[in-house]
């Protein structure tokens, strides 16, 4: 150490100034290299990581979303099958108070449908019931609606599905 503190005093102001600069230059660069360049690309890598785990988490969870909604579909589809399409039908019309705008319920030409014609209904009931038999799984097919001669009521046909 003594060796590098002589030769420090023998150089002149000017050379002492150069050599800390080249120093402090050197110092940089190491730093630098050494140091904050490896830690921004682990950085940089880091982060393009987290943007592609993001995505998948995301569309994760949206499979998970769908596979909810199939085993729930299932499940009051599984504890519709336990009745007839039928007696459904009828029940959730009966409760609703619906079952005179029925004209009339035929099963269809594929096991598991029917087609119901409801005449002069009011739509807002027609809904709740709608959403009644939705709820349990049954889906529909194909619906027609038409203007009754009395107002506010329509005339509905549809098909129903299990």
């Amino acid at each position: 150490m003594n060796g590098i503190k002589a030769y420090w005093c023998k150089l002149s102001g000017r050379e002492q100034r150069v050599l800390g600069m080249g120093v402090l230059v050197i110092l940089s660069i190491l730093l630098y290299s050494l140091l904050w360049a490896p830690i921004q690309e682990q950085l940089k890598h880091q982060r393009l990581q987290l943007s592609k785990q993001s995505e998948d988490l995301a569309w994760m969870q949206a499979q998970a979303d769908k596979i909810r909604q199939l085993n729930r579909r299932k499940a009051t589809r599984s504890g519709a099958n336990n009745v007839p399409l039928l007696t459904v039908i009828d029940q959730t019309a009966r409760v609703l108070k619906l079952r005179d705008q029925i004209k009339q319920i035929q099963p269809g030409k594929e096991s598991g449908t029917a087609k119901i014609w409801f005449d002069k209904v009011v739509f807002e009931d027609w809904l709740r019931w709608l959403d009644q038999i939705t709820a349990r799984g049954i889906d529909v097919t194909r619906v027609s609606v038409t203007k009754s001669v009395e107002y506010p009521r329509v005339n509905i046909r549809l098909e129903l599905s299990l």
